[in-house]
């Protein structure tokens, strides 16, 4: 196994029941929750999520003491989500933190980053840890054109339900529209969508009788099953509607929702944010514009973009045979599949480098660890 320099000190790793940031920042093979041990060290190192010590936001965890996090030598802040790089950086300065680095879960459009902070997709090395091989769900031969798996209510899955209820792809297709996710939006986008399909009701919570119960990735059905790949509902349809997390404003969320369509090698019409689909092509992914009208990505208005996508599910359902599709897509898949191996090897690279900046070399064992040591016992 390749060898990965290493810090030689316990870090203070107190979040680890919610995210673990210390591994986010790549393999510290010496994590504690003991405040006291983290300051007895040579160098002293934090590890947090922002906002865990706040009541005010969803990050708050209430089992982790509130403690001094600006006698730490340099503290490494990891967001799963996606908060603004402004809000972060205004806790971090309400912590008294004067040496950081931070990582994003998201991007706000045309943002700059600042210095000591990057990006890199938080849920991305999750999803590979839990799903580590390829299961083959393509035949030509399916009963099935899609699957919706469509969560909370937001939206841009509202419309996806109306559309797909509207157009009778809906007695085509696997969709589900459950009430047992959090995160549910309900606003006036809701309202203005469902005004665009005046004669149709929502059908929500909504099970597709399109699905046995064995298809189920679980037979409790909450939102731990995010990571599980629905392995027989992907074997059923030929295609996939990836409704993101985010589905208005411009902002980049890079979910699990998209890369299970991509692991999977799954072709898909996303409903999200505008300029999506560009900025997953600036990473590094393919998308299907050789085949599809994805104009709808540059769409500024958000029901005429989840309109003009709708159309190419249309196009995917009439227009050709599954298999004339997939010849014509299957780069695209290929390189969407590897590209999301290649891309976790460069942002942990990334985050490994700027820690190996921040920290005095003398502090860095430079002799190195296996990479993956699970090790968790403190040097004597």
């Amino acid at each position: 196994a390749m060898m990965l320099p290493h810090f030689r000190y316990p870090v203070y790793n107190p979040c680890v029941d919610s995210v673990d940031v210390a591994a986010d920042w790549i393999r510290f093979p010496y994590a504690t929750d003991d405040y006291e041990l983290a300051l007895s060290q040579p160098y002293k190192i934090a590890a947090v999520t922002p906002f865990y010590n706040d009541p005010d936001f969803i990050n708050y965890n209430p089992r982790v003491p509130k403690v001094d996090l600006s006698v730490f030598d340099l503290v490494l802040v990891s967001d799963p989500e996606y908060y603004t790089q402004a809000e972060i950086l205004e806790w971090i300065q309400q912590q008294g933190i004067s040496n950081y680095l931070l990582a994003l879960g998201g991007l706000r459009n045309n943002e700059n980053l600042a210095p000591d902070v990057l990006y890199r997709p938080y849920w991305l090395t999750r999803f590979l840890n839990t799903n580590t091989e390829f299961v083959e769900t393509y035949s030509d031969n399916k009963p099935y054109l899609f699957d919706a798996l469509l969560g909370s209510q937001r939206p841009h899955r509202d419309y996806v339900m109306f559309a797909m209820t509207k157009s009778g792809l809906i007695d085509q297709s696997i969709v589900t529209y459950r009430d047992c996710f959090p995160g549910g939006v309900y606003n006036d986008m809701n309202r203005t969508v469902a005004r665009e399909f005046p004669d149709i009701e929502l059908q929500r919570p909504y099970v597709s009788p399109n699905l046995p119960q064995e298809w189920e990735v679980r037979q409790n059905i909450d939102n731990t099953i995010s990571f599980i790949l629905p392995t027989k509902i992907y074997q059923a349809t030929h295609y996939s509607i990836v409704c993101e997390t985010l589905g208005e404003g411009n902002d980049f969320f890079f979910s699990e929702k998209i890369m299970k369509a991509m692991f999977a090698k799954r072709p898909f019409v996303l409903f999200g944010p505008h300029g999506y689909l560009k900025k997953l092509r600036n990473f590094g992914f393919a998308t299907f514009d050789c085949y599809l009208d994805e104009s709808y990505d540059e769409e500024v208005f958000e029901v005429e973009r989840w309109k003009k996508a709708m159309m190419q599910v249309m196009r995917l359902a009439w227009l050709e045979r599954p298999s004339e599709v997939r010849q014509k897509i299957q780069f695209v898949l290929d390189q969407n599949f590897t590209r999301l191996y290649s891309w976790r090897v460069e942002y942990q690279a990334r985050m490994v480098d700027r820690i190996m900046e921040k920290v005095p070399g003398e502090h860095i064992n430079w002799d190195g660890i296996p990479e993956g040591s699970g090790d968790d016992n403190f040097p004597q």
